[in-house]
């Protein structure tokens, strides 16, 4: 990490001695960066920014108060009170290490995933990956996955130049350790590598041919049959490699070792693992993005509790995926998703006539209401805000998220019905407004399945019917589509159109909780204020029973109440694109 060196060495002794093993500031207190002076609540305090590894997000710096409203005396304690913080550095890194020799490998790697993500955050590397945060660019590079493998996420960090030391490194594998030490980061050459390719005949790899290889050696499939893996190890040493050859390491002694850790042992028939392709195959899946979801799930748990008979698991094994998954930063909902998608496969098991003798589901009635933070309520824009977000178009926004976000703002519809919609969801009424379709789409759920009003204010951005909205402008639509992001496996188009969105929202520089999603609540709160109902507001939003599921308790608010209802709001930020 970087530090800045203070420019005088302290010579006051900490309160308290470290034990023999311990860490010693003296030793090193000039890794620890300068000290400053601050006043605070009219008392003379020390601050000290705090080095990467033990800095949280809303905690970077350390602060102690030299107890005096005089800066004079302040500065003669400097060192007294500056003591004491590097001493608190050195017994959070002691423990840090202490708690690091009991820690499970799956715990080591949800470790170097937070302080992984941390770094990525910190750097502002977000911007420059189009708004994605670590774990979402790291899907889109190397696909699907709960836990970056190691070496490609740090691969990812080298890509956008982010910066790392020991703090991240002493939480990677052993194997880890060893590829990135002697892998090239790129395929930038010394004089003397390129000198030594010459005279061996050895050609460098293209970029395409450096992906594909990192790829083979990434992929599992490699590991469970001995030939593969050979040819894929030699592949590296005899034409990536050249650091290897320079510095004599020994490309078979590397590949016995990845062998006889890879090496698959014979499960039994009940074991998670066996079980896991048969219930992947038996059980009726909605969605494939909530199957792969549990496949992974049910892999992460196999990883963290060892692959055990389905008779072994206890609550205690699904206690602990939610404590691992806490650790890892997830929120309370997330951990409790992911904990349901590997009850499910227990659920199946109990169901399955093969295995009569299973009949307790160990994940029934467990409670994670202490596992991973709470989500905080999404927050509203402000008036300035969103007068600064609309009047980002023509120049700054195109047209295509310049009518996302106007539909968005006066329908109350989500983001993924919006950025779905066909001309064929467009419907005329009889009076000449149009209205929104969304009874046989792909909706939230049933009581989401209703009709929307467009509101008169929106009809002057509506493009010309039959056409679609790309970034350049629009065009004639072959599909009926007004929009064109690109669908996922599920035929769902939210990820590409939150990533557009996302990025006209941080031109304006929108708060943590401002998102997207935050402009339902925008007009929530303009309809309560028209005097709009509750009941009538969250039927227009899609909180309530929606057209199809209203059936059995009557046809609700007519077509011609929400259109009146949803004309009520001014929207004096909506503006025809031009």
């Amino acid at each position: 990490m970087s530090r800045i060196a203070p420019k005088a060495a302290p010579t006051i002794a900490p309160t308290t001695a470290p034990k023999k093993g311990e860490l010693e500031w003296r030793d090193h207190w000039h890794e620890y960066a300068e000290p400053r002076i601050s006043l605070i609540r009219g008392k003379w305090h020390w601050c000290v920014t705090k080095p990467k590894s033990l800095q949280k997000p809303t905690d970077k710096d350390k602060r102690l108060s030299a107890k005096t409203t005089d800066k004079a005396v302040a500065i003669e304690r400097k060192w007294a009170v500056v003591a004491k913080i590097y001493q608190s550095f050195d017994n959070e890194f002691q423990a840090q290490i202490e708690a690091e020799k009991n820690l499970s490998p799956m715990e080591r790697h949800l470790e170097f995933c937070n302080l992984a993500s941390y770094l990525w955050t910190d750097q502002d590397v977000e911007d420059r990956a189009q708004g994605l945060n670590f774990h979402d660019c790291f899907e889109a590079l190397f696909g699907e996955t709960n836990l970056p493998d190691m070496y490609n996420a740090l691969t990812m960090l080298d890509w956008f130049d982010v910066q790392y030391d020991e703090s991240l490194l002493r939480w990677l594998d052993e194997d880890t350790h060893y590829l990135k030490r002697i892998m090239p980061k790129s395929l930038k050459l010394t004089p003397e590598e390129q000198a030594f390719m010459q005279r061996s005949g050895i050609q460098p790899l293209t970029q395409e041919q450096y992906e594909s290889e990192i790829a083979k050696l990434s992929d599992p499939k490699a590991f469970s049959d001995p030939d593969t893996l050979s040819q894929v190890m030699r592949g590296f040493y005899t034409r990536l490699d050249v650091r290897a050859y320079l510095t004599s390491i020994d490309a078979d002694d590397t590949l016995s070792r990845y062998s006889d850790k890879h090496k698959f042992k014979n499960a039994s028939a009940h074991n998670m693992s066996s079980l896991l392709p048969a219930y992947m195959e038996d059980k009726t899946w909605k969605r494939i993005t909530t199957k792969n979801a549990s496949k992974r799930s049910i892999e992460q748990f196999i990883n963290l509790v060892g692959d055990l008979d389905i008779h072994e698991v206890t609550a205690k094994h699904a206690y602990a995926l939610a404590q691992a998954l806490a650790k890892q930063g997830k929120a309370n909902r997330t951990v409790k998703a992911a904990v349901s998608y590997v009850k499910g496969l227990f659920t199946w098991a109990i169901t399955n006539p093969d295995l009569d003798h299973f009949t307790t589901n160990p994940f029934t009635n467990l409670d994670l209401t202490r596992f991973g933070y709470e989500t905080e309520n999404y927050k509203p824009f402000t008036d300035a805000q969103l007068e600064e977000l609309f009047a980002l178009a023509p120049h700054k926004m195109n047209q295509r998220e310049h009518l996302v976000l106007s539909l968005l703002i006066s329908t109350g519809c989500r983001l993924d019905e919006i950025c779905l919609l066909s001309w064929d969801n467009i419907v005329t009424h009889e009076e000449g407004w149009r209205y929104i379709d969304l009874t046989s789409g792909l909706v939230k759920n049933v009581g989401s399945k209703r009709l929307v009003p467009i509101p008169k204010k929106v009809e002057a951005v509506m493009p010309v019917a039959g056409t679609k909205l790309t970034p350049k402008g629009p065009v004639a639509s072959d599909d009926g589509r007004l929009f064109d992001y690109a669908l996922d496996e599920d035929g769902k188009a939210q990820r590409a159109a939150s990533q557009a969105v996302g990025r006209q929202l941080k031109k304006i520089k929108a708060e943590r909780l401002q998102v997207t999603h935050s402009l339902r609540g925008n007009l929530k709160d303009m309809l309560r204020n028209a005097g709009v109902s509750k009941e009538l507001n969250d039927f227009l939003t899609g909180h309530s029973q929606g057209d199809v599921a209203g059936n059995s308790y009557g046809k609700g608010h007519s077509i011609e109440q929400r259109y009146a209802a949803l004309c009520l709001p001014e929207h004096r930020y909506i503006r025809p694109y031009k």
